[in-house]
């Protein structure tokens, strides 16, 4: 008589690495090929990245290549555990950090908190595929910039320069956006919403005039010189 295997589940599994792995390696060659293509950035120098993933090695490495690539961002780190982070913090300060996915060992998000601790200007965004799951990690961990990587790479850099102004026009200002207990208690009410996003507005305005004038002082004074 023959004993019946429950072994099914074991090959859902191995089909189920096979489609990943799969994905992985497409998701590589596609930001390659994008690469061949796409223009260079003249942005990003003096800059450190920290890349953290334990779980999307293709787009991982893809993206880093890219960056590296199109970029003149300095140095593009991976770290796939809370250890190795804590290493290579120690040798560099970190400009950005850029999770890629949701992590499988969460105590990869403490990464976040530590880096604030080094940085109070560090600036973190989450690159993945953005479903419900993804929304539930970055409200979790406090994250507050996203981007989706269905989107073209070139359209992620215009959107890391962007958005990486503005978080540094942020901090100039007496708002502090990046603190998560005090700013969902201001969003949850629709009026209070409204004129949080209109104060936002007009501190982010004063600090870009701010700026701007005194890089107009600046030419001034150089011009004067010539």
């Amino acid at each position: 008589m023959n004993l019946i295997e429950f072994n099914d589940g074991i090959e859902i599994e191995e089909k189920t690495r096979w489609l990943e792995d799969y994905a992985e390696k497409k998701d590589y060659e596609s930001l390659n090929k994008q690469s061949e293509a796409d223009p260079h950035h003249d942005w990003g120098d003096n800059m450190n990245v920290l890349f953290v993933s334990d779980r999307t090695p293709g787009r991982t490495y893809g993206l880093m290549e890219y960056l590296k690539a199109k970029t003149n961002i300095a140095n593009v780190i991976h770290c796939s555990t809370l250890a190795d982070a804590k290493v290579f913090i120690k040798c560099c300060k970190i400009d950005i950090l850029i999770f890629i996915g949701y992590q499988k060992d969460k105590t990869n998000y403490e990464i976040k908190k530590i880096l604030k601790e080094q940085n109070p200007k560090v600036y973190t965004v989450m690159y993945a595929f953005l479903d419900i799951m993804i929304k539930n990690e970055c409200m979790e961990n406090y994250i507050q910039h996203a981007f989706s990587s269905k989107k073209p790479a070139l359209d992620f850099i215009g959107y890391l320069k962007e958005s990486y102004s503005i978080h540094n026009l942020l901090l100039e200002t007496d708002i502090n956006y990046d603190s998560p207990p005090k700013r969902q208690s201001f969003v949850s009410d629709p009026v209070l919403k409204n004129h949080f996003v209109i104060g936002v507005f007009n501190k982010v305005k004063d600090a870009f005039l701010k700026r701007t004038s005194k890089m107009n002082i600046k030419l001034s004074d150089e011009s004067q010189k010539h």
